[in-house]
C-alpha cells in the first residue's frame, strides 16, 4: 500500500506541474571574461590572486538565444557540499557551516539585480570584487549563477528554468592550505519515505578536499548493522558536507549506534566514531513510514487451514454424537 501512495505522488507531482532547473538547452549564453587578476589562464573558470583591499571588475556577457524575451537573474553564491559530495554555486541549498573567518558571498556584487533581453540580444554585465583589509590563507570558493526568471503561470506539465554557472575562486596568494576534515556528529533520519543516518563532516579549512572516499561501519549496540562505501566525492573550502548512508530496507533498531567512519583523501586520513541513541517509539515510527521495508502479509492460509480444520472437528463431533443416539 506505501509503494502503491508513493508511486501516486509521483504521478500526481507530473498532473499538477511543477518547476525544474535545467542547463542542457541552448536558451541563453554566458560569457565570462578573465580579468587581469586571473592567475591561471588556463583554466575555464576563474581563479583570482588580489591583494587586501584589492578591487576588481568581471565582465560578464549574456546572450539570449531564443526568440522571445527573456530575463535573467544574476547571483553570487558560496560554493556547498551537497549530499552526493558535488560542489554546487547555485544557492539552492544553504550552507550550515557558520562563523566563517570570510565569507566570499559579501565580497561580489552585480551591478543589475534582473537583466531582461530581447530575442537574440546580448550584452555585458558587470561584478564587482571587493577584497577584505586583513589578508586571509588558502582559498575562498563561490560562483556567479545565472537564472532565467519564468514569465506568466504554469498551465499543465513541468515548467523548465534555464540557468548557468562559473565557479569563482579568490585567494591572496599561492601558498596552499592543507585540508582538515572534522567527522561531527551521526543522527538517523527519513527522507522521501527512505531511511537512512546522516554524517555531519565539516572542512572548516579554506582548501578543496577532492576524490574523498568514505567507509563506514554502523553498529548497533554490539552487532554490526549497516556497512558501505563511496568514493570520488568533493568539498568545498569552508563547507559542511551532509554524507547519507541509506539503509536499503533494513529496520533501524532502539538502543545506541556508533557510526565509524574511515575517510580518505590523496596521502590524507580522517577517522571517527559519533554515536546516537534512537528510543523504541522512534525506531517504530521511522520503520512504519520507510516504503523500501518489506511488509509480512497476513497469513490467510492459516487461517483457511484453521477455519477447514475447525469444520471438519465440528463435523466429526455432530456425527460422533448421531451415532451416540442411534445406539
Amino acid at each position: 500500500m506505501k509503494k502503491l501512495f508513493g508511486i501516486m505522488v509521483v504521478l500526481l507531482a507530473f498532473l499538477v506541474g511543477g518547476t525544474a532547473h535545467a542547463d542542457s538547452m541552448n536558451v541563453f549564453e554566458v560569457t565570462v571574461h578573465p580579468p587581469a587578476s586571473q592567475s591561471n589562464p588556463e583554466v575555464s573558470y576563474l581563479d583570482l590572486e588580489l591583494p587586501p583591499q584589492g578591487n576588481e571588475t568581471v565582465t560578464i556577457s549574456i546572450k539570449n538565444a531564443s526568440d522571445q524575451p527573456l530575463k535573467v537573474k544574476p547571483s553570487f553564491n558560496r560554493a556547498v557540499t551537497n549530499n552526493l559530495g558535488v560542489i554546487e554555486y547555485s544557492g539552492k541549498r544553504a550552507e550550515t557551516l557558520e562563523n566563517v573567518p570570510v565569507n566570499i558571498k559579501e565580497l561580489v556584487t552585480f551591478d543589475e539585480s534582473v537583466i531582461e533581453l530581447a530575442p537574440q540580444e546580448e550584452r555585458n554585465v558587470t561584478a564587482e570584487i571587493t577584497m577584505p583589509a586583513e589578508e586571509f590563507s588558502g582559498v575562498l570558493a563561490g560562483g556567479f549563477y545565472f537564472e532565467q526568471v519564468p514569465e506568466g503561470e504554469i498551465q499543465g506539465g513541468v515548467r523548465n528554468i534555464y540557468s548557468r554557472e562559473t565557479a569563482v575562486l579568490i585567494r591572496n596568494d599561492q601558498t596552499p592550505v592543507e585540508p582538515e576534515l572534522e567527522i561531527v556528529s551521526a543522527k538517523p533520519m527519513q527522507e522521501n519515505g527512505r531511511n537512512m543516518i546522516e554524517l555531519t563532516i565539516d572542512n572548516p579549512q579554506a582548501a578543496y578536499v577532492h576524490n574523498l572516499k568514505i567507509e563506514h561501519n554502523v553498529e548497533a549496540g554490539d552487532e554490526e548493522f549497516l556497512t558501505g562505501e563511496k568514493e570520488g566525492m568533493s568539498v568545498a573550502p569552508t563547507s559542511q558536507f551532509k554524507y547519507i548512508m541509506p539503509l536499503d530496507g533494513k529496520e533501524f533498531k532502539n538502543g545506541q549506534h556508533t557510526v565509524n567512519i574511515t575517510a580518505n583523501a590523496g596521502d590524507k586520513t580522517w577517522t571517527g566514531s559519533p554515536t546516537f541513541m534512537i528510543e523504541r517509539q522512534e525506531a517504530s515510527a521511522l520503520n512504519e513510514q520507510d516504503v523500501t521495508i518489506e511488509r509480512q502479509s497476513f497469513p490467510w492460509w492459516m487461517l483457511l487451514i484453521a477455519g477447514f480444520i475447525l469444520v471438519q472437528t465440528i463435523i466429526i463431533v455432530v456425527l460422533v454424537k448421531r451415532r451416540k443416539r442411534v445406539e
